[in-house]
């Protein structure tokens, strides 16, 4: 009899804090969402290019590497690295690419090298100084916000590049860079096509799904997972808000059959927000990570045989 007593004031309790974090989830993502946008200070907060420092140049294969620090007068900065092949007769296309947050511009080294394509992979600007949980979330929350005018400070830079068809730039989000790469993929329409590889929409769903090797129960999972997204106004970059925006632009989307990563509610809301013109591809095998070299092999092919053909 006491045991049972004791159990049941152990359901009551569970319930209670289930409640209490649902409802806490809720009101903040309530208040998070009536914060003004930001995305209308994209374009102003790139500011203009003041400064071009190259870091590191040396050459593998018939390639020239270079890391370039870009900075604006806004304070805002860009990371990235250049591939370019050593002979050039004419101006090439270029895949700028944005992937996971610890490869960023090393994701050069990931692609083989592609003849007569020209690529630039990008960081994120998180630089990690702050200490202590709100200022890392201060600091976490003002890069996601920059990740949009630091890539439009990388594209202003790239039109300018001598080596560079104006005509075939074309913007690649792999992964977690696949939630980044609309926004400015829309503001800047000299961009001539999108590419979202093995990414989604809803990152409060994604997150809540990743909360389930932490927490047991739906309620507290759904509650961490849109508090998170929130906190990190993602709202404001979420793929689908923005990919209806591309048209006529072209959108290419490839996803993984087997891809654990997402929940399929996540990509099914991508997929449903594309407007024409837009093509659907699904690739078999798992999510994309820089240990998977097959999955690696088989998007570089996908991807750059279609960027190097359609020219």
């Amino acid at each position: 009899m006491v045991w049972m007593k004791i159990r049941v004031l152990n359901i009551l309790q569970w319930s209670m804090i289930i409640a209490i974090l649902s409802i806490a989830g809720m009101v903040l993502c309530l208040f998070l969402l009536v914060l003004p946008d930001p995305s209308v200070d994209f374009l102003s907060r790139k500011g203009n290019i003041t400064n071009i420092a190259v870091t590191k140049t040396w050459q593998e294969q018939d390639s020239r590497l270079s890391e370039i620090t870009l900075t604006s007068d806004t304070g805002i900065y860009s990371e990235i690295t250049t591939r370019v092949p050593r002979r050039i007769s004419t101006p090439l296309p270029v895949a700028v690419i944005l992937g996971g947050h610890r490869t960023g511009r090393d994701a050069v080294h990931l692609v083989p090298e592609i003849p007569g394509v020209i690529i630039v992979a990008l960081s994120y600007p998180f630089r990690e100084q702050a200490s202590g949980f709100f200022g890392k979330l201060s600091e976490l929350q003002q890069a996601v916000l920059d990740v949009t005018p630091s890539v439009l400070l990388a594209l202003d830079y790239l039109f300018k590049q001598a080596y560079v068809d104006n005509n075939s730039v074309e913007l690649v989000g792999v992964s977690l860079g696949a939630f980044f790469v609309s926004p400015p993929a829309v503001l800047d329409t000299r961009v001539k096509r999108l590419w979202l590889i093995h990414g989604a929409g809803k990152p409060g769903d994604i997150l809540a799904h990743q909360a389930k090797d932490r927490f047991h129960l739906p309620p507290v999972q759904w509650a961490v997972g849109h508090s998170l997204a929130a906190l990190i106004r993602s709202h404001h970059l979420t793929p689908e808000r923005w990919i209806r925006q591309m048209s006529p632009r072209p959108v290419m989307v490839i996803n993984a059959r087997n891809d654990k990563a997402f929940p399929q509610s996540s990509i099914d809301a991508l997929h449903q927000s594309l407007q024409q013109p837009y093509e659907i591809m699904w690739t078999e095998g798992m999510h994309i990570t820089p240990g998977r070299r097959d999955v690696i092999k088989q998007l570089t092919k996908l991807v750059f045989n279609r960027i190097a053909i359609i020219q």
